[in-house]
């Protein structure tokens, strides 16, 4: 039994009157309640049980355009369909996978083996520019003059290392090996712990060779410089006679190629005492004309003495040009007593 007007509070009274008002008007405009439209609620499709014999699952009526069977073929589906349906032992025919195994890989054919020959270790050439610079004097290569290249590690890498023979030969000496653990740097074959050997530096990195490996590169290098001989080498009182006579036998069927005669850079002493003097001696280009000289000179700067190249294709009338070996441009005044040809 809904509550009387006397049970309502002030509130409640106020929106039924408001509910009441609404209606009036709705009903004045011919919207009493129907200006919602009905909902229509989905029907459920109700589905036979699984047990039930005749029952088959409802197929959709999309099919794909790629395996569509023809009408002929369908129509005959459709009969041995219905004999089937009732046949119980369909999926006792289906059947089951068989697990593929895994082919072996095959096996890679043999390749041949090439026979390479080991790189030298110590390199004697001539220089292809003059911008290398002797690591154990300092003093620049010029182009064309002999050196020695030995690899080294240097800023996280290995370089070749290039020095003068007579600096490369004060780095060879011949030591003996400890503890056998060692190998040659050249054939890769292990020392026998006492085994003499020869030990070449070049800037932070000591190898060590086998004596007979490395024999026809110190007779080559003996070559370039005159008056050293193996004698000369620190340590050679360590090898025996037959130690000795294999260092000198070995290679000694190699003909080692004549090289020519280069001229020594002049010691600092040497070029500060003959600077004057031959500046004075008209050893330079005249002044006033334009020669085309070529060859060495030689300039002092902050009490040392520096060497070049002349450019003769950009001498003029009053100057000089050369070329240091840092490959920048030295300006030199015809008459200076600064400057001076070698």
């Amino acid at each position: 039994m809904p509550p009387g007007p006397e049970a309502l509070s002030e509130y409640e009274l106020e929106r039924e009157r408001n509910i009441a008002a609404n209606k009036r008007h709705l009903a004045s405009l011919g919207l009493d309640g129907h200006f919602f439209p009905p909902t229509k609620r989905a029907a459920v499709r109700r589905q036979r049980p699984s047990a039930d014999p005749d029952w088959l699952p409802r197929r959709s009526g999309r099919r794909g355009s790629r395996n569509e069977p023809s009408d002929d073929s369908a129509s005959g589906d459709e009969a041995s369909g219905e004999e089937a349906s009732g046949d119980e032992s369909d999926g006792d025919d289906i059947p089951k996978p068989v697990r593929a195994t895994k082919k072996p890989p095959p096996k890679p054919t043999p390749q041949p083996v090439r026979e390479s020959t080991p790189a030298p270790a110590i390199v004697i050439e001539a220089a292809k520019t003059g911008r290398s610079k002797c690591r154990r004097c300092l003093e620049p290569i010029q182009q064309g003059e002999k050196r020695v290249g030995m690899e080294s590690w240097m800023v996280g890498r290995q370089v070749m290392v290039w020095q003068h023979p007579a600096c490369f030969l004060d780095g060879v000496a011949i030591s003996t090996e400890t503890s056998g653990r060692g190998k040659c740097k050249l054939t890769k074959a292990p020392f026998v712990a006492g085994e003499r050997r020869i030990s070449c530096t070049a800037h932070t990195t000591t190898s060590n060779f086998k004596l007979a490996a490395v024999a026809p590169s110190l007779r080559a290098l003996l070559a370039l410089v005159p008056g050293r001989k193996l004698e000369h080498i620190e340590g050679y009182g360590l090898l025996d006679a037959e130690e000795a006579a294999l260092l000198k036998q070995a290679g000694g069927n190699e003909e080692v190629a004549a090289v020519p005669a280069v001229g020594a850079t002049p010691e600092q002493t040497e070029a500060v005492e003959a600077g004057p003097a031959a500046a004075q001696g008209g050893s330079q280009p005249k002044k006033g004309a334009v020669s085309r000289v070529k060859g060495r000179v030689a300039w002092r700067f902050a009490g040392h003495v520096c060497f070049g190249t002349l450019l003769p294709a950009q001498e003029t009338k009053t100057h000089c040009y050369a070329r240091t070996h840092k490959g920048n441009t030295k300006t030199l005044t015809k008459g200076g007593a600064s400057w001076w040809l070698v």
